[in-house]
């Protein structure tokens, strides 16, 4: 705990999700950290505020949290009583001010009853001739309490005292708590823009009320020394209010650095009557409306090129670039080279129904177990060349809603009984859309669960009245035809960019496609030769088994396929030709289909001379 080297920086984001992403990258870097960048890290003294009920244990966010830092300096976070990490010189001294003030209570009802005492004895005294003791239980259990006071009192003195000399301050200089050492002592503090408030001066009782004249400046309200820069992540998803809390640690002169995307989601906000009045716009958007430069950052490190090229030409216009670190070569996964296990796949899983409120807690919200199936057995498959490939790839599965979430989590478990290596080279979160924000997972599945609804009885019954099927609209403008709030751009956009080796998304392409964004969508994945079906009549996991792959136990992946012509590309012209009659006996490999195996180019060769032949077959038959 040495005095700062370098100039402090002030980091806040909305979730605890986005800025535990940020503190693992500080502290641990990644795979493609520019050895130059990685120096200038190293030694730098990081903090995390905030709750640690959702931090994993184990991971950088936890052993940067000033919790844990304040455990090794021995000091329970947990034992102060106003401020959480308050018990030091300050807090001893607020022990004695309590205890003298019980001192002098007692004090004075000993009085009172000792005098009460003496004015029943004095008669005694008067007829007896004789000196009677004072004495009551009364007055006797009042001196034990004040016994106890006093020790009490002895001991918060002597607790001040080494306090004192642990903090190296005379009695004069005021006091600060542990927390605000250690935070006063990092290079980067980290936390949620709500828990930036843990920054700010705890009030004393003893302060005297400020009157309205008097507005104190910023270091007059901090706890700490002020920041020379104050960056906000995903600051198109913070209403304005919550942005403040942050701005105000910055010191006069400083840099405020805004990092959002106005394409993805904005803040979530319920009320109508704060919607009209413009609650919901950030600080973020009003800069930006207002004129202030914005910079594109139009390289992009995370996401495979093949998961980049639908996010970028549907919502940046194409402006994407892969940067250093993320091409193809570095985003390689061990099951790339396997069918339907590519980069990017869309899968059609038809025949599903989805039920509204499943478990049965009086909410809107929709699941689709097959959906969840299916999503299980691709996790599995993950999974199993994970542990084959001795490699750790985190996965991520993100559906609309949170009754999907739960109903995944019944199928994962029953994966994870039956293999232990689950967890161990593949861990999996589960969570909706709005949660991701900020987060990157090595590999996404998406569960769209927006399909046929079971039976009119799992659908709730309108209300009669005009007035009340409007509340009810407002309430849930999920309904189930059509896509529900899948129409979102921004909420689609967030999920598609999740990934960096895998995204595979899982729907019903007929209910999807009646919506003009995902209609683009499954058309985009056609065009590029990822479209799968899953067959009615096959197993779920039939799309990954090579051998019916080979033989033709699965039928066509691509029921909407784009026309061949001379400049049509030889995976394209394979995935017409395989929906056609006259080679009923031959089916190929995925691995072709796809393009999904650029470590064996010359194994595409190979298949694709197979299909020239056996073309050139059929034709001579029917020449003769």
């Amino acid at each position: 705990y040495g005095e700062p080297r370098r100039a402090r920086i002030l980091c806040a984001a909305q979730s605890n999700g986005a800025i535990d992403e940020i503190v693992e990258r500080v502290v641990d870097g990644w795979d493609s950290m520019d050895e130059e960048f990685r120096a200038l890290l190293k030694g730098v003294n990081v903090v995390r505020i905030g709750s640690d009920e959702k931090i994993v244990d184990g991971s950088a966010a936890e052993r940067c949290h000033v919790s844990r830092k304040l455990r090794e300096i021995g000091t329970d976070p947990n034992a102060a009583d106003v401020n959480t990490y308050a018990q030091n010189s300050d807090y001893y001294l607020r022990q004695m001010d309590e205890a003298k003030k019980k001192k002098r209570a007692i004090e004075s009802k000993i009085q009172e009853e000792t005098k009460r005492l003496k004015m029943v004895f004095r008669d005694v005294r008067r007829d007896y001739g004789y000196q009677v003791p004072v004495q009551s239980a009364n007055l006797d259990s009042l001196r034990a309490q004040l016994k106890a006071v006093y020790e009490v009192l002895d001991l918060a003195e002597k607790k001040h005292k080494e306090k004192l000399a642990q903090e190296g301050r005379a009695e004069s200089v005021p006091t600060t708590t542990p927390f605000e050492r250690v935070v006063d002592r990092a290079n980067i503090v980290c936390g949620t823009l709500s828990s930036m408030a843990q920054l700010a001066k705890k009030p004393k009782s003893n302060a005297p009320n400020s009157t309205a004249n008097t507005r104190p400046d910023a270091k007059q309200l901090c706890a700490v020394n002020l920041f020379d820069v104050v960056v906000i992540d995903e600051a198109s998803q913070a209403v304005e209010p919550a942005a403040l809390i942050p701005m105000q640690w910055l010191k006069p002169g400083g840099l405020l650095v805004l990092i959002g995307d106005p394409k993805q989601l904005a803040p979530t906000i319920v009320s109508k009557a704060a919607k009209n009045a413009n609650f919901e716009q950030s600080l973020f958007d009003r800069l930006q409306r207002a004129g202030t430069p914005t910079y594109l950052l139009h390289e992009q490190y995370r996401m495979h090129s093949e998961i980049m090229k639908f996010p970028s030409s549907c919502f940046y216009s194409g402006r994407l670039r892969c940067g250093y670190g993320s091409h193809d070569e570095e985003r390689r996964a061990p099951y790339h080279g396997f069918p339907n296990l590519g980069p990017y796949q869309f899968f059609h899983v038809p025949g599903a129904q989805m039920h509204r409120d499943r478990y049965g807690a009086g909410t809107h919200s929709w699941s689709n177990s097959r959906e969840a199936e299916f999503v299980s057995i691709c996790y599995a498959q993950i999974c199993r060349h994970a542990a084959r490939d001795v490699r750790k790839i985190r996965v991520g599965i993100i559906t609309p809603y949170v009754d999907q979430v739960r109903r995944i989590r019944e199928f994962l478990q029953r994966s994870m009984k039956k293999n232990n290596e689950f967890t161990t080279y593949a861990p999996v979160d589960v969570c909706t859309m709005d949660q991701t924000q900020g987060q990157e997972f090595d590999a996404v599945i998406i569960s769209c669960v927006r399909a046929r609804p079971a039976a009119a009885k799992d659908i709730a019954t309108p209300p009669t009245t005009t007035s009340t099927t409007a509340r009810a609209r407002e309430r849930d403008s999920d309904s189930s035809k059509g896509v529900g709030f899948l129409n979102d751009a921004r909420r689609v956009n967030v999920a598609l960019t999740r990934a960096r080796l895998s995204c595979w998304i899982v729907g019903d392409a007929g209910v999807l496609s009646t919506d003009q964004l995902w209609g683009a969508l499954i058309k985009n994945a056609t065009e590029r030769a990822v479209f799968v079906k899953c067959e009615k009549n096959e197993p779920l996991d039939a799309v990954f088994d090579d051998e019916k792959c080979r033989v033709g136990g699965v039928k066509s992946y691509f029921p909407l396929q784009p026309s061949a012509s001379a400049s049509t590309p030889v995976a394209n012209t394979v995935a017409v030709l395989r929906n056609t009659e006259a080679i009923p006996a031959t089916r190929f490999t995925t691995k072709v289909l796809t393009k999904n195996d650029p470590r064996q180019a010359a194994r595409v060769r190979n298949e694709a001379s197979k299909i020239l032949h056996a073309l050139a077959e059929i034709e001579g038959d029917g020449g003769k």
